[in-house]
């Protein structure tokens, strides 16, 4: 569970790491985040503006190879 804080910690030594660590929600974009780990073994994610993760794909390809988002209606 992800809480919304007023103000970012703007000392990187304590927001290092990984995961989400904090977020404004009046000072972020809305939408979704495309991530892949630099040393996974193809996994993708789609993350919400929660850091929690709505989808995820399994390629059979290196990070950074190919692959594009494309919205379908």
């Amino acid at each position: 569970m992800t809480i919304a804080t007023a103000s970012v910690d703007q000392n990187t030594i304590r927001r290092r790491g990984t995961g989400l660590r904090a977020y404004n929600p009046d000072k972020a974009f809305k939408g979704y985040t495309l991530f892949t780990p630099l040393t996974g073994k193809g996994e993708v994610y789609l993350l919400n503006l929660e850091g929690e993760v709505v989808h995820q794909w399994n390629l059979p390809y290196s990070p950074g190879l190919y692959g594009y988002l494309r919205s379908v209606r």
